[in-house]
């Protein structure tokens, strides 16, 4: 996470360089003394507590590098990260990065409660009265409230997001049109999109957990010309959350996620309409119906806007899930046993890569 403004990070950059610079070049000096010293040959020439003093060198040679890198992580955790959202996924990260140390952190949610739960949490810092609070007194500010209201967020707060100079990201599940929106802003070089995966979208704070994104994969989704942007997310996700992030495009991630995710959850929502209006009453369902359709309970209200801002790349999936529909139609209308068999047994394989 970066310091406030760039000139800030330049100085702690500058500041740490010469820091490392000045250990490595005592300790090249410390090694050219031990070994002049112990040519005279004299007892304890050109040592310390008994370790030769070119040693001691070598040892601060190597170990400078470590304590810069350490330096680097230290001025992350004193930065400071502001969360606009604090249902499940905010609080969560939130809630990790104050365990991972982080020293204030910045919290607004539209309903007040949610933050007061954060802050009794422990997960925040400071309750603000305002996103504009945020933005003003964060390095880092994070968009954690869906699709459509980040969008609206980096319309509403562009100004002061190019004033104040920090870093944005958000967390939605759907990536191109939010990075094309801040890219129309100015914000290209400020602002990377995230997405996290296996955090529920809940907006309660009560069901945030702090461990949610320990090892998670998160994919960082760069605007053009924004590769900075994209590199202190990533930091971020990785130095204090302890998540994996991976920098990918962000129409790719759309086209990807519409087939991992979005369309799953599309033929759950489709299966209970059906059930619902051609099942027959009083009946039991079995244990697959009811996993299968388990993701269509999710919140309506996120995933009307997710499936609707990414509606393209569901459709192209939607096209490969009716084609695979056919085939099985066409099996049975035909009578092919065999043949059904065969892609009944084709379709275990493929899943069964998950099963190891």
């Amino acid at each position: 996470m970066s310091q406030h403004s760039d000139s800030s990070r330049a100085s702690l950059d500058l500041g740490l360089a010469r820091l490392l610079v000045g250990c490595q070049v005592v300790a090249v000096l410390a090694v050219l003394l031990g070994l002049a010293l112990a040519r005279d040959g004299s007892p304890g020439s050109g040592a310390i507590a008994g370790i030769p003093l070119a040693q001691l060198g070598v040892a601060a040679l190597l170990a400078g590098p470590f304590f810069a890198l350490l330096g680097i992580a230290l001025a992350s955790l004193r930065a400071t990260l502001g969360v606009i959202g604090l249902g499940a996924l905010g609080g969560s990260v939130a809630w990790r990065a104050a365990q991972a140390g982080v020293a204030r952190i910045l919290g607004y949610a539209t309903q007040p409660r949610e933050a007061v739960a954060a802050a009794r949490a422990g997960a925040i810092t400071d309750v603000t009265h305002g996103p504009e609070e945020v933005v003003r007194g964060a390095d880092l500010v994070i968009l954690a409230e869906g699709p459509r209201a980040s969008a609206q967020r980096l319309e509403s707060l562009s100004g002061l997001l190019r004033d104040a100079g920090p870093y944005c990201t958000d967390v939605a599940a759907v990536k191109a049109s939010i990075v094309a929106r801040a890219e129309e802003l100015g914000l290209g070089a400020r602002f990377a999109g995230s997405h996290p995966l296996g955090v529920p979208q809940d907006p309660r704070f009560a069901v945030a957990r702090a461990d949610w994104l320990e090892g998670a994969l998160v994919y960082v989704t760069p605007a053009p010309g924004g590769e900075e942007a994209a590199r202190e997310v990533a930091d971020f996700w990785e130095r204090v959350v302890g998540a994996h992030a991976v920098t990918v495009d962000p129409q790719r991630h759309d086209e990807q996620l519409a087939w991992t995710s979005h369309l799953p959850r599309s033929v759950a929502a489709a299966l209970v309409a059906a059930l619902a209006k051609g099942a027959p009453d009083g009946v039991t369902y079995d244990s697959a119906a009811l996993e299968i359709t388990r993701e269509a309970g999710a919140d309506p209200h996120l995933w009307t806007e997710v499936l609707w801002m990414n509606r393209q790349p569901i459709l192209t999936a939607l096209e490969g899930l009716t084609r695979g529909v056919g085939e099985l139609r066409t099996l049975l209308e035909r009578g092919d046993r065999e043949a059904l068999g065969e892609w009944l047994e084709e379709g275990r394989r493929w899943r069964s890569r998950f099963d190891t």
